[in-house]
């Protein structure tokens, strides 16, 4: 058995009951009307169509097809016996219902699918609204003249001004002066060419700050193409652009530390090719360091053997993505020099190594000093009191272990002096890490026995140039050691001894920091005087410091000063200023001055001034 839904029933019962309606109507009107009318039939099924649907007006149609063929049309009631014209007027009729009901169909679905749409547009504006509402950014539509209808909440609670103060065009209150002509002009651009728009500038608070945005606007397009809004959010990028300008700060401090480094630095990419060199290369070559771009070590004609080490070495570090150290001998024009070369990979943003640094020093004086202690080891043996005196009276303190156990052979006065306390009875390099004494390194990590630069001499057979320790004694002290180390070879190559040597340098820590303190104290003594203090370049006319009892005594802000630095010149009274001026760029380049003059502050009253420079 079939099981017709509820609302089908429901809806086949409104054109059961419309069918009715129209016979019962039409049977009570008949006898006060001539003519046979049907008008009432074909109301019946448009009210079924457009209520219940095609299926509900096809049944109101057989029905008032049968009830006006059985109760109207002769022979009435049987359906039997009827004529021609008839059975035209009855097909005529279901003709006109059959249209009927296409058309109320046409229209009940066309009024099904706008609301449908008109639905969708609420759904889609409210989810607009609320997205514009709690993004982030601040949001907002224009006509296609650039005219401004709509704003978001953030952008009044962000600038602290109202709609009137907003809409239209009177947002350009609330950018900077000095972005707003470029603001504009970007923008009248966008509106006039229809292309989209970015453009950055500094938008004022409510609390009268000025703060970075980015703004990006793009046009919403009719079905013609024809442009009939604006869509645009402004986001607050001040914190980028401060950290663009600290990075900007950092990568000139950088380039002014390398290029101003005794070492001779440079980088080469997956080609063994430089791609920079810093200028002190040409000390060492006599070339500019533009003359090496782009080139290998071979193009640039050094000798096989370096090029052979240095490239085998660069390739290393580009396939194993690790550091290296080299040491080589360079003919400068200053005589044969011995550097110490560390090569350091520099990756890529995939994790691949995009090329390799290069930093050589120059350890000839320290390559010299070095063949030195080597030489009065080899002497050792036929000399033993004349070296222990030496290595005595020696102001570093050192310690000579043998391999491979690592035990002691020698160590000085001086490393007594230095590491009071400790036991110099090693006999492994356990031994060179004891509980009562600690060693750190600069960032305070703890060395194992096995970190200490003597035992990576002994083992590894590093060699370990100017590595600062500090020393944690038992009674709470503290030593700062610099220490250097290496292995002793040989002729073989095999390590059969190891050596250190090391400084006391703690006084020399002490008052670094003590000079930094004195630094920060005299900064602290200028910024709290009430007189003026302030340095310069007069040759560049460039203010380097002046201190913030300028802006009390002038009436005048320091930066301002640090933009123009003849401010200072243009407020001094108009009979003193070419005196001053003369007096300062004529005397303060020979000697200095000491002279007397009168400025003008800004609320109009005059200040007599002694400058002495």
């Amino acid at each position: 058995m079939v099981k017709i839904p509820r609302y089908q029933l429901w809806c086949y019962g409104i054109a059961a009951i419309s069918v009715a309606i129209a016979l019962l109507l039409t049977l009570l009107l008949e006898p006060l009307i001539s003519s046979k009318i049907y008008a009432l039939f074909y109301a019946a099924v448009a009210i079924s169509t457009y209520y219940a649907g095609m299926r509900a007006g096809l049944l109101a149609t057989l029905l008032s097809t049968l009830a006006i063929a059985y109760f109207f049309l002769p022979p009435v009631g049987s359906f039997a016996g009827m004529n021609l014209a008839n059975l035209i007027q009855l097909g005529t009729f279901v003709l006109v219902t059959l249209l009927i009901n296409s058309l109320n169909t046409a229209l009940r679905d066309a009024k099904r699918r706008a609301e449908t749409n008109l639905q969708k547009l609420q759904a889609s504006e409210e989810r607009y609204r609320v997205l514009a509402e709690n993004v982030p950014q601040l949001v907002w539509f224009t006509r296609a003249d650039g005219f401004v209808e709509y704003l978001n909440q953030r952008w009044y609670d962000c600038t602290g001004l109202t709609p009137d103060t907003s809409k239209g065009w009177e947002w350009q209150r609330a950018i900077h002066p000095d972005d707003l002509s470029e603001t504009l002009r970007r923008w009248k651009t966008g509106l006039a060419t229809g292309n989209p728009v970015e453009m950055q500038f500094r938008l004022k608070l409510g609390d009268g700050s000025y703060r970075w945005h980015i703004t990006r606007a793009v046009p919403l397009r009719n079905s013609l193409g024809n442009i009939v809004n604006w869509f645009g959010t402004c986001t607050d990028i001040h914190d980028q652009k401060q950290a663009e300008a600290a990075l900007e700060q950092q990568k000139q401090e950088l380039t002014a530390l390398v290029e101003n480094s005794p070492d001779i630095i440079a980088r080469f990419d997956q080609n063994l090719r430089h791609v920079y060199v810093c200028p002190t290369v040409e000390q060492a070559t006599g070339m500019p360091p533009e003359a090496f771009l782009g080139m290998t070590n071979r193009e640039m004609n050094f000798p096989e053997q370096i090029c052979t080490l240095c490239d085998e070495s660069l390739r290393q570090v580009f396939n194993t993505e690790r550091g290296k150290t080299i040491e080589f001998e360079f003919s400068t024009p200053k005589g044969k020099r011995h550097y110490h070369c560390m090569l350091v990979p520099e990756f890529a943003p995939d994790g691949s190594v995009s090329s390799v640094l290069s930093i050589a020093r120059d350890l000839t004086e320290y390559k010299q000093a070095e063949q030195e202690r080597i030489r009065l080891l080899e002497a050792l043996k036929s000399e033993q009191k004349l070296l222990q005196a030496t290595i005595e009276q020696m102001p570093a303190g050192l310690i000579v272990v043998e391999a491979p156990s690592g035990g002691m052979l020698l160590a000085n006065a001086q490393a007594q002096q230095i590491l009071a306390g400790f036991s110099l009875n090693m006999e492994r390099v356990a031994d060179y890490v004891q509980p009562t004494h600690a060693a750190f390194y600069p960032d305070g990590r703890r060395y194992t026995a096995e970190e200490i630069p003597l035992a990576r001499s002994l083992v590894s057979g590093e060699i370990v140039i100017a590595e600062e320790m500090e020393v944690l004694f038992p009674d709470g002290g503290r030593k700062t050691l610099l220490v250097d180390s290496r292995p002793i070879c040989n002729a073989q190559r095999q390590i059969e001894a190891a050596i250190a040597t090391f400084y006391d340098i703690t006084e020399r820590k002490q008052f670094e920091q003590a000079l930094r303190h004195s630094e920060e104290r005299f900064r602290q003594l200028v910024e709290n005087l009430q007189d003026v203090f302030w340095i310069s370049d007069p040759k560049q006319e460039q203010l380097i410091y002046v201190s913030p009892a300028y802006e009390k005594i002038w009436q005048r802000d320091c930066e301002s000063l640090y933009a123009n630095f003849t401010e200072w010149l243009e407020a001094i009274h108009p009979e003193d200023r070419e005196r001053i001026r003369t007096v300062f760029y004529e005397r303060a380049l020979v000697g200095g001055y000491d002279v007397e003059y009168r400025v003008i502050r800004p609320d109009g009253t005059m200040r007599w001034i002694r400058d002495r420079a």
